[in-house]
């Protein structure tokens, strides 16, 4: 992959190599290799706090919404004492369990942002991703379920517990903190019921695999490549997992666990015990479905980008790629559904979903539209009387199609006065992420080609003085600070503002911009371990004179 030192790392079966090196010889290069390879580290897991944007179309006040979270977080803990001794088998390895314990707070820099963190761990405990079994060696006791079966002690699968191995996507999520759905379910041991205690894995499919997974399949017809995500509770049996298009699958453990051979102590920070989770990566609580008009699931960085367009009321926006709707709904959130905000995305398909969702969160101001943002913009020849018109004029001309979106071909240059552009992107800085699709370097580069699409539409929509919120979800130079260079060299009446919210880092030297437009931008980096979030990318712009 191109990243963004402007150098070339190819990575390819889970191994990273460089092809194009600015300079082996010198040290400050060889920081930029490290400094990547933390990157790739750190996007195997989640960030360790839960950010949630509270939706203030819906909820009372912030502070309501607060203790509706804790007291979730609270009733959500397990009924058993926060440490219960368990004699497992006939080993004389004692294990004690303590729940994790979890705390919301309101965000200091954000008004309408509450985060959630790990209350339990008072130190660091190790929770890396590994490839099977990646099971605690303290849980491999007696003789296990499975000591008839030769072929599983081959396949390392673990003896002791029955196995569940979900999809990447689904894996991903239950790094974030989700639990699993049946639709997430590839392969599953016999006889699983309800209440088990099951192993649970993500597939991580290779460039390299011959081999086809058909959904439902055993765990002895496996040959494939997977890591383990932790301990769960199946809550169906195997049969509905597989027969089932909806429903919960395995409700996945947060729990600390504390081990010793003999006699186990009170002490539980004791250097002898072994501390070890239920989970790789942070211990995370299951959101799924709380609050779920009043609060949005969102990351931080992204969060940033409403407030940098600071919406005001009557302003006319437009999110120019905006599915899934979180941009789109926080601007109206801010504004409290006084602003006329155009939602656009080319699939008719997102649009509709997009649309449901827009109206659970009460975002009346709202006009989902399929369209293709990158020729929406509608041509005037003065020669042949055609009458520019605002986009309430456009809207108020405009009928219904079949499946109820608004058939809009397109609105007005300079129409808008405040435009969101989150085009689509090599999507490197998303976290946690289990496999790169990118494969090589021309591929990496189509994104930038594309961006550019977006970019000469957005400028051309823009009002002189309006303003341009344009952001990645991406780590690649050539997405961020060439991009903001090839905005401002190619369109001078663009210039480059200034994000007075002091949150994330200044842009990378050494990739078109100067120190002082650096300054001006925000760039998250996922190696970052005091932000601790997703890689993402922010540029704020302001249009200065009107188009020729």
């Amino acid at each position: 992959l191109r990243c963004q030192y402007g150098h070339i790392i190819e990575v390819a079966a889970g191994s990273a190599t460089t092809t194009v090196p600015l300079s082996h010889d010198d040290n400050a290069s060889i920081d930029k290799y490290d400094h990547f390879a933390q990157i790739l580290h750190s996007m195997k897991s989640s960030p360790k706090v839960t950010i949630c944007r509270v939706n203030l179309l819906q909820a009372n006040t912030v502070d309501r919404v607060l203790d509706e979270i804790n007291q979730y977080l609270e009733e959500s803990s397990d009924d058993i004492e926060s440490k219960k001794r368990k004699f497992l088998g006939e080993s004389n390895m004692k294990i004690i369990t303590e729940n994790v314990k979890f705390q919301a707070r309101k965000h200091d820099i954000f008004h309408d942002v509450i985060e959630i963190q790990t209350l339990s761990l008072k130190s660091n405990i190790a929770t890396t991703l590994s490839t099977h079994p990646g099971v605690p060696a303290s849980l491999c006791y007696g003789d296990g379920i499975f000591s008839h079966w030769p072929l599983r002690l081959n396949s390392n699968f673990p003896q002791h517990h029955k196995v569940i191995i979900c999809d990447r996507f689904c894996g991903e999520a239950v790094l974030r903190g989700s639990n699993i759905f049946v639709r997430g379910v590839l392969v599953a041991d016999r006889n699983i019921e309800c209440n088990d205690i099951v192993c649970v894995y993500s597939h991580v499919s290779r460039s390299t695999d011959t081999f086809s997974i058909t959904r439902g399949m055993t765990i002895d017809n496996y040959k494939g490549q997977c890591v383990f995500l932790g301990l769960g509770k199946a809550a169906c049996t195997r049969a509905k997992m597989f027969n089932q298009s909806t429903g919960l699958a395995v409700i996945m453990l947060n729990n600390i666990m504390y081990s010793s051979k003999g006699q186990v102590g009170d002490n539980i920070n004791d250097d002898k015990i072994e501390k070890f989770t239920t989970k790789a990566g942070p211990l995370l609580p299951s959101m799924n479905g709380i609050l779920s008009n009043k609060i949005m699931l969102q990351n931080l960085p992204s969060i940033l980008v409403a407030h940098t367009l600071n919406p005001q009321p009557k302003d006319v926006i437009i999110d120019l790629c905006c599915a899934p709707g979180g941009k789109t709904s926080h601007a109206a959130s801010l504004v409290n559904n006084d602003a006329i905000i155009i939602a656009v995305d080319k699939s008719r398909k997102k649009m509709k979903s997009v649309k449901e969702f827009f109206q659970d969160m009460g975002a009346s101001c709202i006009t989902p539209i399929a369209l293709d943002s990158t020729t929406c913009v509608i041509g005037v020849d003065e020669n042949k009387n055609q009458r520019w018109m605002c986009v309430k004029d456009v809207l108020s001309m405009a009928t219904y199609s079949d499946d109820g979106l608004l058939d809009v071909k397109g609105f007005y240059p300079e129409s808008f006065d405040k435009i969101i552009l989150d085009p689509p992107c090599s999507a490197l800085g998303l976290r946690p992420k289990l496999a790169v699709d990118i494969r090589n370097v021309k591929e990496l580069n189509k994104h930038a080609n594309y961006q550019r699409r977006f970019i000469r539409c957005a400028v051309s929509l823009l009002k002189p003085g309006g303003i341009l919120v344009y952001s990645t979800c991406t780590i690649n130079a050539c997405e961020n600070e060439e991009m903001v260079r090839h905005i401002l060299d190619d369109y001078k009446n663009m210039k480059l503002l200034p994000i007075q919210i002091p949150i994330g880092l200044s842009g990378l030297k050494g990739c078109g911009l100067n120190d002082e437009e650096r300054k001006k931008v925000r760039r998250f980096d996922p190696s970052d371990t005091d932000a601790d979030t997703m890689g993402f990318f922010v540029a704020k712009f302001e249009k200065t004179v009107k188009i020729k």
